[in-house]
Order: C-alpha cells, then structure tokens, then sequence
C-alpha cells in the first residue's frame, strides 16, 4: 500500500535529526536624557507637566516686586478660582550639586517681595539638611525628579525584552503496516494509493475509521494521527534555550519513525471497503518559530517621570501621552503597588515563552533540509 500525506502543522519522538534556518534584532537610554538635553530642557519639562489643564502655565518670566527689582522666575503656575488667583514661582535646578540653604533662603526673599503664594523647587540631585530644614519651616515645597522605576512602569518594566517560540508539528512518510481487509473470506488488500490531508481548510480528508480501544466511537483517521502525533511530541523534550544567538529564525527537528500500535486492529474504510491496520507509523516533524518580543513603553509618552516629595516624603508619577492634551500629575498609589507584586505571574526580561500551535506545517519543509546534529538538543521521555 502506497500512502501520502499533506498537511500544515504536527509533532512526535524516535532516531532523532536536527535541522536549522535563521534571521537578526537588538537598549534604551536613560528617559530623562531623552527629555533633557540642559537645563533649558529641564525648565521645559517642568512647565509640561504642570500643564494639566487647570492652571496657566508661563515659563521664563519676569515679576516685579514691592522693592522694584525684576526677578526671572524659571516656571510660574498661575491658578484661578472665581475672584482668588494664586500664583506658584518654581525653581528649576538642573545641577549637579545639591541645592544649599542659601538657595532656599533666596526663595524665601521672593515670596515675600513678590506676595506669591507659594515657592517651590525641582532638581535633580537632592538637597542638603539645611536646605531642607529651611523648607519645611518656611513652607516651600522641594521635589526631586527621577526616572520612573521598573516596577513603577509595571512588570516587566519601562522596556520589555523577551522570546516566544511557536511549537508546531507535522507527519511525513505515513505508512499503514499488516493492512488487510476485513470483509470476505481471502480478500486480498489491493495496492491502493491514500491521499490524507491534514489540518483546516480545503485540503482536509476525512477517512472512517473505528477501535473499540482508541476510538469507540466512528471517527477519521486523520483525527487519530492528529491526536497521535500530539502525544507524540508530548514525548519530546526540546532544550529550554534560544537558538540562533537569539535572533528570530525557524529551527527544524525530526522524529523518524514514530509507531501507533492498535489492539485490536484499527479499521479503515478506503472506498466501500474496511480494511484492518494492527499499527501505523509516520516520522514526526517539528517546527520551532523562534521571535524576539521587546519595546519602550517611553515611546507613547511625550513625558513620564517620577517625582519625590523630599518634605512629606511621597512620590508622584507625572506624566503625558503623545496623543493626550494635557498632563497628570498623581499620587503613586498602594493599589498600584499592589498590582505590581504578582511576582511569578509577570513575565521576566530575557524570559524563554514557549506556546504549542495545534495547527500542522507542511512535513515538506522538513524533508527537504539537510540534517545537522545538535547534541542536547532534544530527547525522549519514556512511554507511559
């Protein structure tokens, strides 16, 4: 008997060969570099994320006050309800030192000549003891701006940066072995050529067959081979790893001869008549699609960094999408901590993923390579 198969995806062990084809990808600098390139740049974030809205916002400005004398004032937030204005003069300090008393003494002089409401400074660096002293009493608030961290970002973090490899199957050179046929006394099996196809689509065949072990109901053969080939490749282990120095590619391997065994005989009908089949046997390919999965969340933020309250000691995330209008400016909240803490339930940088596809690739495309041997790579558990 003469047999062929075509198909789209399949899987199974036994006298194993390796084959491989491939292709190639490739880290984000820091997001508050991207954001600011001086201190010009970091006035200008400043006065971004104080544009939520509900406040005017004016940056490098001049104010006169009671004495006379011009000030320059890095951002001003004006805030108006009905008849009230209140107005908030903001310090941008984009050094790389602390802020000192002294500083915060100047802040103090303008408030009370300008009869603003409120001072307030942002740096990136910090602030000495004096400073911060001087602040709290004189309630000017200080902040210092910092890069968002990875579990504020949410797991995995601002970047994301993993594998997923697509597991699927195929069978090849199917061969029916004993086949006779089960109506009339010496029926002779006929050569008889079967054309079975495998998966979804057109080119699916059905052909009846029936054992009152693995199929006690009528069913298909195809649907056997499909349900054998998975357990099949059940039985393979393939090395936890990434391949091709972790470029996206397709690696190939193969399972020669794979045997089914019936008992009592599976039946199959090919035209009118039933013919018994004690055991099948079919090699069993396997298609491992390797991809690298990795972005910047960044990339949809014209702005995202955290903020540390240095007096109340509390952290603000602020932040701006390309496609929103304005920006927010809120408390990072023990809620989002708490969604943050799935630990084992987040998927980990440099992560290995590996899903099982139940479709079935053409076997054609692992016939036609040339076999290389890998050792280690894959292996058979036992039957059980």
């Amino acid at each position: 008997m003469n047999t062929t198969i075509g198909s789209h995806k399949a899987d199974g062990p036994e006298h194993l060969r390796h084959f491989m084809a491939a292709t190639r990808k490739g880290r984000e600098p820091s997001l508050l570099s991207l954001f600011v390139k001086n201190w010009g740049g970091f006035e200008e974030l400043i006065a971004n994320m104080h544009k939520t809205g509900s406040v005017s916002v004016q940056r490098d400005v001049k104010l006169t006050g009671v004495r006379g004398v011009p000030r320059q004032i890095d951002v001003l937030v004006t805030h108006l309800e009905g008849p009230y204005q209140f107005r908030t003069i903001i310090e941008c300090k984009y050094w790389n030192s602390k802020i000192k008393r002294t500083h915060v003494d100047a802040m103090v002089t303008a408030i009370q000549d300008l009869n603003v409401s409120k001072g307030v400074f942002f740096t990136t660096k910090g602030y000495q003891s004096g400073a911060k002293k001087l602040a709290k009493s004189a309630g000017i608030d200080i902040f210092v701006v910092r890069e968002l961290t990875d579990h504020e970002w949410g797991g995995p973090g601002r970047l994301w940066d993993f594998y997923v490899q697509v597991i699927s199957r195929s069978i090849g050179n199917l061969k029916l072995n004993e086949v006779f046929a089960v109506q009339g006394a010496g029926l002779q099996a006929p050569q008889i050529s079967v054309s079975i196809g495998l998966g979804p689509g057109e080119g699916r065949t059905e052909t009846p067959a029936f054992n009152a072990q693995k199929a006690p109901h009528e069913c298909t053969l195809e649907y056997l081979l499909e349900i054998g080939s998975r357990k099949a490749l059940d039985q393979v282990d393939i090395a936890s790893t990434t391949f091709n120095n972790r470029t996206d590619c397709v690696v190939y391997l193969k399972v020669e001869r794979v045997l089914m065994p019936f008992d009592p005989p599976l039946q199959i009908k090919f035209g009118d008549v039933w013919f018994a089949c004690p055991s099948i046997e079919f090699d069993l390919g396997i298609r491992v699609d390797q991809k690298r999965i990795h972005g910047d969340r960044a990339k949809h933020w014209a702005h995202a960094v955290a903020i540390e309250d240095c007096i109340n000691e509390v952290s603000y995330a602020a932040g701006k999408r390309h496609a929103d209008k304005f920006a927010t400016i809120a408390r990072m909240s023990d809620a989002q901590d708490q969604s943050n803490q799935s630990g084992d339930d987040v998927v980990k940088n440099g992560s290995l993923i590996r899903v099982f596809s139940p479709e079935l690739f053409d076997f054609r495309e692992v016939s036609n390579l040339v076999p290389v041997v890998i050792p280690g790579l894959m292996s058979l558990r036992p039957n059980t």
